[in-house]
C-alpha cells in the first residue's frame, strides 16, 4: 500500500501538521492558502482524497496542495506524510454519512463558531438606537447569504442568535426568540448600509425572514407545552 492509499480519509489530521491551517479545510468558499484569494477556494475532501478547488489555482488533492504550498517534489511530500502516519498504517475506513439532523446541527455549530465579531452586533443595534445587549447575540462579519434558490448572493455582516433553551425563569428562551422580530425588522436597512444593492437586500431579507421564522418555530417546539402549541 502506497502513501496516498494510507493517507486516504486522514487529510484532516495530516494537513494541519504540515502547514495547512484548519480554516482552509472547510467545504465552503473561503480564502485560498495558495494564492491568497479571499473567496475562491473550498476543501471538499472527496472520497477522502484531500481534494480542493480554487477558481485561480485549479483543482487538486491533498498531496498536490502540500507540494504547491511548500514547493516539494512528490517524493518529499510522501516522505513528510509518512512521517506523520507511518509506513505500515492500515487504511482508515470512511466516516459514516451524517444524517440530515446531524448535518443541520453541524452547520449550526459552524455558524456559531464563526460568529466572533461583537462589533457587528454593536454597529447594527447602535445605528438603530437600541441599547439592549445580550450574550445570546453574536456577530459574523462575513456570513454567507443565499436566496430562495440556494444561490450564494455574497458575504455580509450578520447577527446570530442561537436558541439556548428555557432557563429557570424563561429569560434565556425569550431573549433568543423575541429578538428575532427586531433582527428581521432592521436587517434590510443594515444590509443596504453594508454595500448590498437594493435588489440584493430585498432578496436576502426575504430569504432571511423565512429562514429565521422556520428555525425559531422548529427549535422552540420542544420547549412549548402541547396545549400552547
Amino acid at each position: 500500500m502506497n502513501t496516498i492509499d494510507r493517507a486516504r480519509h486522514r487529510w484532516m489530521e495530516i494537513l494541519p501538521r504540515l502547514g495547512i491551517d484548519r480554516q482552509f479545510l472547510q467545504n465552503k468558499h473561503g480564502p485560498c492558502p495558495l494564492c491568497g484569494g479571499k473567496d475562491r477556494y473550498r476543501f471538499d475532501d472527496k472520497d477522502g482524497s484531500g481534494s480542493y478547488y480554487c477558481h485561480q489555482c485549479g483543482a487538486g488533492v491533498g498531496v498536490i496542495l502540500l507540494r504547491k504550498l511548500h514547493g516539494w517534489d512528490f517524493k518529499t511530500a510522501c516522505d513528510e506524510i509518512d512521517g506523520i502516519i507511518g509506513t505500515d498504517a492500515a487504511p482508515v475506513a470512511p466516516p459514516p454519512p451524517q444524517k440530515p439532523d446531524q448535518r443541520r446541527a453541524e452547520a449550526i455549530r459552524r455558524a456559531i463558531a464563526q460568529a466572533v465579531s461583537p462589533a457587528v452586533v454593536d454597529a447594527c443595534l447602535s445605528r438603530r438606537g437600541i441599547s439592549a445587549r445580550s450574550p445570546a447575540l453574536l456577530g459574523d462579519a462575513r456570513c454567507p447569504y443565499f436566496d430562495d434558490d440556494r444561490r450564494l448572493v455574497g458575504h455580509f455582516p450578520a447577527m446570530v442568535a442561537p436558541i439556548l433553551g428555557l432557563g429557570s425563569d424563561g429569560f434565556t428562551f425569550l431573549m433568543a426568540t423575541a429578538f428575532t422580530a427586531v433582527v428581521i425588522a432592521t436587517s434590510r436597512d443594515y444590509l443596504a448600509a453594508e454595500g448590498a444593492s437594493p435588489q440584493q437586500a430585498d432578496r436576502m431579507h426575504a430569504a432571511f425572514t423565512k429562514s429565521v421564522m422556520l428555525h425559531v418555530t422548529a427549535w422552540t417546539r420542544p420547549y412549548v407545552g402541547a396545549a400552547d402549541w
